[in-house]
């Protein structure tokens, strides 16, 4: 999804034995608590998807609550999975009493910003920049008012 936005370097460290550490470290460490939930979608006992959300992380952004994370496997594109999971975050906001929720979308992730589109999202007129370990990157915000 972001290949084309991101140089291939940045890319480098997210190898699948990395990774797996990672998550399991988040995990079983109890990063995910009352405030910040991990959602995970399942086809055929693998993983078809994953989002997170919490508070918000940055001020400006039009809402209190975060979609951290949305992820689907590309085999599970338009499956209904990113829906499912972009509800569980937004239902788990609402329950925490946040006002609202928005996500970050990079400039140039087409597919993604017309996914939240469709979902409702309404695109935040202020653009901003995000440094991604030194990439510095053109962003956009779309949101949701519960």
């Amino acid at each position: 999804a972001y290949g084309h936005i991101l140089p291939e370097s940045f890319f480098a460290p997210f190898n699948v034995p990395a990774q797996t550490q990672l998550w399991h470290e988040r995990i079983s460490n109890g990063e995910y608590t009352e405030e910040k939930r991990l959602f995970v979608a399942e086809k055929d006992d693998k993983v078809a998807g994953f989002s997170i959300g919490g508070p918000a992380r940055f001020d400006g952004r039009m809402a209190n609550g975060e979609l951290w994370t949305l992820y689907v496997d590309q085999a599970q594109s338009r499956s209904g999975a990113g829906g499912l999971l972009l509800n569980a975050v937004k239902d788990f906001l609402k329950s925490q009493n946040h006002d609202g929720m928005y996500v970050m979308s990079m400039r140039g992730n087409e597919m993604a910003r017309a996914f939240y589109e469709r979902m409702g999202g309404t695109m935040n007129p202020n653009p901003f920049t995000t440094d991604f370990n030194g990439t510095i990157v053109d962003d956009t915000s779309l949101y949701w008012k519960f």
